[in-house]
């Protein structure tokens, strides 16, 4: 249960004036400290927030709750980017400020921090398949 509120809730710390603090006060430690671990810095640049993320995946010592959120929300955004690609083709890259290559980049960097997770849910699989499949 604190997962799937944890993963509502992702990305209000960073787009709005929500605070980790209030969203432990409204739904408990365990949902604070999911969605904190997930919550990206917005002051750094977009390398820096995405290497951090990848060595959050890696961390062997955080949850697998922790990392279910983030490739959820990694092949949630992937699934939309595909969809997107159906229709557009590679003018779907021009969205993005730092293009195709990046983005490669990042969730193969991704994959890779799954690749020694054990006993990983199947939408992991799921989520490397896709990454094959939009930057093959």
């Amino acid at each position: 249960e604190e997962v799937i509120i944890a993963g509502l809730l992702h990305d209000v710390v960073e787009d709005t004036v929500v605070t980790i603090e209030e969203i432990e006060e409204k739904f408990g430690k365990k949902v604070a400290d999911i969605v904190a671990q997930h919550t990206e810095d917005k002051s750094l640049s977009w390398e820096q927030r995405k290497a951090h993320t990848i060595e959050v995946v890696k961390t062997k010592t955080l949850s697998i709750e922790v990392k279910a959120l983030i490739i959820a929300d990694k092949l949630d955004n992937l699934t939309s980017l595909k969809q997107q690609y159906d229709v557009m083709g590679e003018e779907v890259w021009k969205a993005f400020k730092r293009g195709k290559e990046k983005q490669r980049w990042y969730n193969y960097s991704v994959v890779d921090a799954i690749s020694n997770i054990e006993d990983k849910p199947d939408f992991f699989a799921e989520y490397q398949q896709l990454v094959h499949a939009v930057f093959k």
